[in-house]
């Protein structure tokens, strides 16, 4: 008869069976999807919103998510990502090219160091 106190599959061991998961942070309430989910993100177009600002803010986004400047570049090239790709048709590839540039070189010599390096 196996012991409680073995761990499967080797009758050596004596680390005991977790019959429960881990917890490595908060949990969440799980829910099924929902096509119309209310909570789902969606990109809102602001009318009078500065464009410039716009760009800046969503590079920013993504590198506080811990995005390379690569992947922001990609994610404004690729159709997939709707509101920075049709940014990036507006604006042009040169233009988002040095927007990433710019607003990752802040991050690193500024907010990445702890500076407060912001304009």
């Amino acid at each position: 008869m196996a012991s409680d106190n073995k761990a499967a599959g080797n009758g050596n061991s004596r680390m005991p069976i977790v019959s429960r998961p881990i917890s490595h942070g908060p949990q969440f309430p799980q829910k099924e999807f929902e096509p119309d989910d209310p909570m789902e993100l969606v990109a809102v177009p602001i009318p009078e919103s500065d464009m410039d600002n716009v760009v800046d803010d969503l590079i920013m986004e993504y590198l506080f998510m811990g995005s390379t400047p690569l992947q922001v570049m990609m994610m404004f090239r690729s159709p997939y990502y709707i509101a920075t790709h049709a940014i990036y048709r507006r604006k042009g590839e040169a233009y988002i090219k040095e927007r990433v540039r710019a607003v990752s070189e802040q991050w690193r010599k500024g907010w990445l160091n702890g500076g407060s390096q912001h304009g």
